[in-house]
């Protein structure tokens, strides 16, 4: 390679730098992360959409008649057998007569300086068929999803947590002292079915004061598949190194060979910069070997262009003619418009900003 050489980059639309080990060893994890992401999306698509809590029908007891619900088209999601092609959402306050809910307790946790703190934990029983009951004394066979397309959801008023305690949320029967819950119901008209959807523990059937949770279990997946599409697009980034940046590694690479070069032109390149002779008259560059090489840190990268005459190296040019070091007769590098640095930068930024939405 000439190091007094003009020389310009232009990559076009798209460069694809030659892969390395290091390279192919973050593709296998990025592909692997898209695969994950993959497998999480198509996971979500059978879980049931479920409307918004607020976008329920609020009863304050059970129709008599199954036909007065407001029955309407299910959302995506609803596809397995369990569900029937129409069903009402709606918010109601229930008794929990027969069957096992949940389980919390309160526990002494000591952390690692001898100290320590009251912890309260909770958890929800599988689904299972429930016993539950009204403010009008109706009552019904509820569920959460028996087959498992949506798991249980509820949550406890604050209990307090003091002292060591264990409960097992469950009924007791008729006419006994009950918890009860707001509850976030699916009906169905035919066959009759109830399905619980969330529950939050209320203080009084006829004064509900606490809202259901919502149940986001089909988004929740979603948003998983957007992180691992993300993290995934963040180490195909940082796996590859833009296409520019590796055509100038190598001219840097060509000029440290360069540098060993004495005969090239009376400046060579080096690593630390140029390396110029010492002129003797008439601008005659002296032999390196008997003269040693003045540096330079800052130099050109594409070779320096020399004098069109060491007599008279500061004469100006002919009829105007731009200088050989000028931008437009140089050029300036171009990068792609599209890398695989770039592409993986699309992916991270537009899986971010859409889970952040």
């Amino acid at each position: 390679m000439d190091p007094t050489e003009v020389q310009s980059i232009d990559q076009g639309v798209f460069a694809f730098p030659k892969p390395t080990f290091r390279h192919g060893l973050g593709y296998v994890f990025s592909i692997s992360a898209m695969l994950v992401a993959f497998g999480l999306f198509s996971s979500s698509l059978v879980i049931p959409d479920v409307p918004r809590v607020e976008e329920a029908n609020v009863l304050p007891y059970l129709h008599d008649d199954m036909a007065v619900y407001d029955y309407g088209p299910l959302q995506d999601g609803y596809d397995s057998e369990e569900y029937a092609n129409q069903a009402a959402f709606v918010v109601v306050p229930l008794e929990l007569v027969e069957g096992t809910l949940a389980y919390d307790d309160c526990e002494w946790v000591e952390d690692d300086e001898g100290g320590g703190h009251w912890d309260y934990d909770f958890s929800m029983a599988g689904a299972q068929p429930l016993t539950m009951m009204d403010a009008e004394g109706t009552v019904i066979q509820a569920a959460f999803s028996l087959q498992g397309s949506l798991s249980p959801e509820g949550e406890m008023d604050d209990p307090g947590c003091g002292s060591e305690w264990y409960r097992t949320i469950k009924g007791y029967g008729m006419d006994a002292d009950n918890f009860l819950f707001n509850a976030f119901v699916l009906v169905e008209e035919n066959p009759p079915r109830y399905q619980l959807l969330s529950v939050k523990e209320i203080g009084n059937l006829n004064n509900p004061t606490n809202d259901p949770q919502e149940v986001t279990q089909r988004e929740d997946r979603g948003r998983w598949a957007l992180l691992s599409t993300g993290v995934a697009g963040l180490i195909f980034m940082y796996s590859t190194s833009p296409p520019l940046m590796d055509n100038l590694r190598k001219i840097r690479k060509a000029n440290r060979s360069a540098v060993k070069d004495t005969t090239s032109a009376p400046g060579v390149l080096g690593f630390g910069g140029r390396l110029f002779p010492h002129f003797g008259p008439n601008f005659q560059p002296l032999p390196y070997e008997n003269h040693p090489a003045r540096s330079v840190n800052d130099d050109w990268l594409f070779g320096a262009p020399v004098p069109s005459s060491f007599n008279d190296p500061y004469a100006g040019d002919q009829d105007g003619k731009l200088i050989r070091e000028h931008p437009n007769v140089i050029g300036t590098p171009k990068a792609a418009l599209l890398t695989p640095y770039s592409l993986g930068a699309i992916v991270f930024a537009g899986s971010f900003i859409w889970l952040s939405a």
